[in-house]
C-alpha cells in the first residue's frame, strides 16, 4: 500500500498553475515548548518528568503545602490548529488564504514561513500557550484573551462577505478549525453559512469542508450540540465534509448521547468510529489515537498502523499534521486508505522532528518506516 501511495504523490502534478487552494482559519498561537524538570543536576542539566502521571503525583503532593515546579522552556513555534493545519498544507505546495489571529497592523514573526508567498489575513492578535510536553501527552495551558473576543463581525470587517465568498470560489479545501477555543465560533460559522455561502458561485459538491472541533471538554453540552446542528447546515450545501476527532474528543462526542466513557475505552476503534459517524451529518469521520487511525467513508470503515515513537521530541501539533496529511489526501482525490497512510506518516515525521515535512521528507520517511529502516526507539 505504501508503494501505491508514494505512486500517487509522485503522479500529483507539481506545477504553480495546479496547485490546490486552500482557504483556513481562524486561530493563531505563539507556542512555547516546556519542559518540566524532576531532577536538576547542575545549572545546565536535568532530568524531565517523562509523564502526565508522575507530573499529577508531584503536583497532588504540594496538598496542604507548598512546593517549587521548575519550568524550562525549550523555545517558541507557530501554534494553533488552524495555523499549524495551514503551515503543513503549505509544505505540500497547497496554496494558502489564512484568515486568523496572527496579528493586524503587522504579520507577528512567529508566522513568517506562512506568510510567505500566501496570503494572510489577520482578524486578530495571537493568542498564547504554554505547552508543556511529556512523552506520553501534553497539556495545552492558553492564555485566550484575543480569541474570546473574536466575532463574525469582527472577521467581516477584515473579510467582508463578498470578498469571502470569492476565494471560497476558487478554493477545494476549507477549513473552520478549532471550535473549542473561540467561543463565538458558532456564531462565525452561522455567519459564514448565512451570510457568504449564498454568494458563492462555484459547486460546492466539488469543494471538502475539514473542520477539527479541538478539545470541547471546556464547552457546554448545548454549546456542542449546537455546533453538531451547524455541522449539519454545512453538510446540507453539499459540500465533502471531513470531521476530524482524537480520541479522547469521540469520547466527549459520544458522551453527549449516553455512552459512558469507561465502556467506550474498551471498544474498537472500528466500532467508535461507526458508532459516532452513524450519528452525526458528515462524509467522512476520522478518529486518530496515537497508534493508528481509522476513518468511516461514504459508509466504508478503513484504518491503518502509524509509527509509533516511544519518545517524541514535540507532539504539540501531531494531530494537526495528521489531518494535514490526510486532508491532502483527500483534496487530490486518493483513496481512503492511502489518505490515512499519508496522515499517520505526516505526524510521524513530525514527532520525530518537531518540524513538518514537505512532501520529499514524507515519502522517504514511509520508505523508511516501511521498509524497517526507522530506530528501534522510533518503533
Amino acid at each position: 500500500m505504501y508503494q501505491n501511495l508514494i505512486q500517487s504523490i509522485e503522479n500529483i502534478p507539481a506545477s504553480s498553475d495546479s496547485k490546490k487552494k486552500a482557504l483556513i482559519g481562524f486561530d493563531g498561537f505563539v507556542d512555547e515548548i516546556i519542559h518540566v524538570v524532576d531532577k536538576r543536576t547542575d545549572p545546565t542539566q536535568f532530568e524531565r518528568i517523562q509523564t502526565i502521571e508522575a507530573y499529577g503525583k508531584r503536583i497532588l503532593k504540594c496538598k496542604g503545602l507548598s512546593s517549587n515546579i521548575e519550568m524550562v522552556p525549550m523555545g517558541e513555534k507557530l501554534g494553533g490548529n488552524g495555523a499549524i493545519f495551514a503551515d503543513a498544507l503549505k509544505r505540500f505546495h497547497v496554496d494558502i488564504t489564512y484568515v486568523g489571529s496572527v496579528g493586524v497592523k503587522s504579520i507577528h514573526p512567529m508566522f513568517a514561513h506562512l506568510a510567505e508567498g500566501s496570503q494572510i489575513i489577520g482578524v486578530a492578535e495571537p493568542a498564547r500557550t504554554d505547552a508543556i510536553e511529556f512523552y506520553d501527552g501534553k497539556i495545552i495551558s492558553s492564555k485566550l484573551k484575543s480569541l474570546n473576543e473574536l466575532s463574525w463581525n469582527t472577521i467581516k470587517s477584515y473579510l467582508p462577505p463578498p470578498t469571502f465568498a470569492d476565494i471560497i470560489d476558487k478554493a477545494t479545501l476549507l477549513s473552520f478549525n478549532n471550535w473549542s477555543m473561540i467561543p463565538h465560533m458558532n456564531e462565525i460559522w452561522n455567519g459564514i453559512i448565512e451570510e457568504v455561502f449564498p454568494l458563492v458561485k462555484a459547486d460546492f459538491s466539488e469543494k471538502h469542508l475539514f473542520i477539527d472541533l479541538a478539545d470541547p471538554e471546556k464547552r457546554s453540552r448545548e454549546d456542542i450540540l449546537r455546533a453538531i446542528e451547524l455541522l449539519s447546515k454545512f453538510h446540507s450545501k453539499k459540500i465533502k465534509l471531513t470531521l476530524g476527532l482524537n480520541i479522547k474528543e469521540s469520547y466527549e462526542f459520544l458522551s453527549l448521547y449516553d455512552y459512558r466513557t469507561a465502556d467506550l475505552m474498551e471498544w474498537s476503534l472500528e466500532k467508535l468510529t461507526r458508532t459516532l459517524y452513524d450519528i452525526l451529518d458528515v462524509n467522512t469521520l476520522v478518529i486518530h489515537p496515537v497508534e493508528k487511525a481509522g476513518c468511516v467513508s461514504r459508509g466504508e470503515y478503513h484504518e491503518t498502523d502509524g509509527p509509533f515513537c516511544k519518545s517524541p521530541v514535540l507532539t504539540t501539533g501531531a494531530g494537526d499534521n495528521f489531518n494535514a496529511g490526510y486532508m491532502y489526501g483527500c483534496i487530490n482525490d486518493l483513496a481512503p486508505d492511502l489518505c490515512l497512510l499519508m496522515g499517520v506518516a505526516s505526524s510521524g515525521y513530525y514527532v520525530r522532528n518537531a518540524k513538518s515535512g514537505g512532501l520529499k521528507e514524507i515519502t522517504d520517511f514511509i520508505r523508511q518506516w516501511k521498509t524497517g529502516y526507522l530506530s528501534d526507539n522510533d518503533n
